[in-house]
């Protein structure tokens, strides 16, 4: 899924429709940094860092992470092969039998 990015310079938001997905922006000494706000990141986070050496890469890093939520929820590009596999889909909140 692509991010839409708003704003320009030192910092810029990224967005997937309305939702605001992640912050970038540019920190005193040149560096960058990045934060995903969507949702809670913990167990993909721990492996990323949040500062890195340009805002191309904290854009890359923001994308990256919200890819990685989206086919754990399986809601991304991986989510449907793994249900094509023989996970039970969940529609409306109830299980495919």
């Amino acid at each position: 899924m692509t991010l839409r990015w708003e704003g320009r310079g030192e910092h810029q938001t990224a967005f997937s429709g309305q939702l605001a997905v992640g912050s970038i922006g540019r920190r005193s000494d040149g560096s960058c940094w990045y934060h995903v706000t969507a949702v809670d990141l913990r167990y993909i986070s721990r492996a990323l860092n949040l500062h890195v050496g340009n805002i191309r890469t904290a854009k890359r890093a923001v994308e990256r992470a919200w890819a990685a939520w989206l086919s754990r929820a399986e809601l991304g590009p991986g989510g449907a092969a793994r249900n094509a596999a023989g996970t039970e889909a969940v529609k409306d909140g109830v299980k495919d039998a």
